[in-house]
């Protein structure tokens, strides 16, 4: 894992837009789901009220799967500080490493999957669950929000970027 790179990425990922766009529209939206694209980088964000937020990244120039996430469970995380954190996804577990994020209210992480293996099972999932602290926050992603995503990372050219594995 980039202990360096996790510091850089953590803000970025509660922003409410990916920095390139934080002053434009989401690229696609229904209810709490928000898919963003910037050229270069593709963020799913789902928001289903003030306690709990999650977003999932994936960009063009670099191999890694981001994960943010705001739960009741990370209220009061001490910022880059690390915690144990287990990410399932399409019936794989990983046994991960979160971060602690600026706020002190949220947790970042970057899977050691590189991101074309994490867009290969993304396509198959229809479920991620986060577990830290104590504290567990799961989704189910709606069959459009997940199709918006994978266009985008598609139409950036990220590193899993074929439409099909």
């Amino acid at each position: 894992m980039r202990g360096w790179m996790m510091m850089l990425v953590p803000a970025a990922l509660f922003a409410a837009a990916p920095a390139g766009a934080q002053t434009a529209y989401p690229d696609w939206a229904a209810g709490p789901w928000e898919v963003y694209g910037d050229g270069s980088d593709c963020w799913i964000v789902y928001h289903p009220d003030a306690a709990n937020q999650l977003s999932i990244a994936v960009a063009r120039t670099d191999t890694d799967f981001y994960i943010g996430l705001k739960m009741p469970a990370s209220a009061g995380v001490v910022p880059k500080q690390s915690y144990p954190a287990v990410v399932k996804l399409g019936g794989q577990s990983y046994d991960t490493i979160g971060f602690g994020m600026s706020k002190g209210d949220s947790l970042g992480t970057i899977l050691d999957t590189p991101s074309p293996q994490m867009m290969g099972v993304l396509r198959r999932a229809d479920r991620l669950t986060y577990t830290a602290r104590g504290g567990s926050f799961e989704v189910k992603f709606p069959a459009e929000a997940k199709r918006q995503f994978l266009a985008c990372e598609v139409s950036i050219g990220g590193a899993g970027s074929a439409p099909e594995d």
